[in-house]
């Protein structure tokens, strides 16, 4: 009697081939399907379909003139940029540019400093702000031209709201119009002692204020090193003082206090061009 030859059921080789295709199939849809996005980067951007040196949520702002004359020989130009993160949070910033047509030299020379100034002192903070990603947090940088007494001054000015607090600070980034040279009270003052008390003096209504802002004003202008929570700028004929610490009392007014010295009192210690100076601080 013959026996079957065919049993019921696959047999080991059309197992094997099976598994082959299975393990080929997973493989060709492994390697062709695309990545998936990150999602631990706290700062979200747009597809970047733009050379590297260009950022696709940035554009050209209107041309900002000083406040002492709309000549279109000098103006400022601001490349507007914004961040936004996970948690809601938006920082709007740029990079300012000076144009000056009878000086394309001295412009060259303080735009290379602009943006070393915007890298150095704005950039850290929006990337600390990145990775803390704190809810409802708000920054917008503003920037303006100023002219005056021999400078052109850079005026920031910050917005920052975190939370329900709302606050605004100044700053001033002040350059020779002679050289282009940045210039800074810690380098080019002086008499630094001098310097606080005529700011001191040319305060208005003092009465409104903390009295520990004499002590302070000395302290802050003294010290050899740059503070936040006091800053400087020029317009017209007058040095304007930015004190950024909350010095006033009973009010809810969180802005910079604003000191405006005429800068003929200041003239012979903080002067507008480049001596070779010794300095008495």
């Amino acid at each position: 009697m013959n026996s079957k030859s065919n049993k019921n059921g696959l047999s080991p080789i059309v197992i094997i081939l099976l598994l082959l295709a299975i393990l080929s199939a997973a493989l060709v849809i492994t390697v062709f399907s695309p990545p998936e996005n990150p999602t631990n980067n706290p700062i979200t951007e747009k597809p970047n379909d733009n050379p590297p040196n260009a950022s696709p949520d940035s554009e050209l702002a209107t041309p900002n003139y000083p406040s002492d004359n709309n000549d279109e020989k000098i103006k400022l130009i601001l490349e507007k940029k914004n961040m936004h993160f996970n948690s809601g949070g938006h920082v709007s910033y740029g990079y300012p540019s000076i144009y000056l047509e009878d000086s394309p030299e001295i412009a060259d020379r303080i735009n290379l400093k602009l943006r070393e100034l915007v890298d150095s002192k704005i950039l850290p903070i929006i990337e600390q702000l990145a990775i803390e990603d704190t809810p409802d947090t708000m920054r917008n940088y503003r920037f303006e031209l100023k002219k005056g007494c021999g400078f052109y001054s850079i005026v920031v000015t910050v917005d920052i709201s975190e939370g329900i607090t709302f606050a605004r600070e100044t700053y001033g980034w002040n350059f020779l119009c002679d050289t282009g040279d940045y210039i800074q009270l810690s380098t080019h003052c002086t008499k630094k002692e001098t310097f606080a008390k005529i700011i001191d003096s040319s305060i208005q209504n003092i009465a409104h204020y903390d009295q520990i802002i004499h002590d302070w004003l000395k302290e802050v202008v003294c010290s050899p090193y740059e503070n936040n929570e006091f800053s400087f700028y020029f317009e017209n004929e007058n040095l304007i003082a930015v004190l950024n610490k909350r010095l006033k009392l009973n009010s809810p007014d969180r802005d910079p206090i604003l000191v405006s010295v005429p800068y003929e009192k200041l003239a012979e210690i903080f002067p507008n061009t480049s001596p070779n100076m010794e300095r008495n601080d």
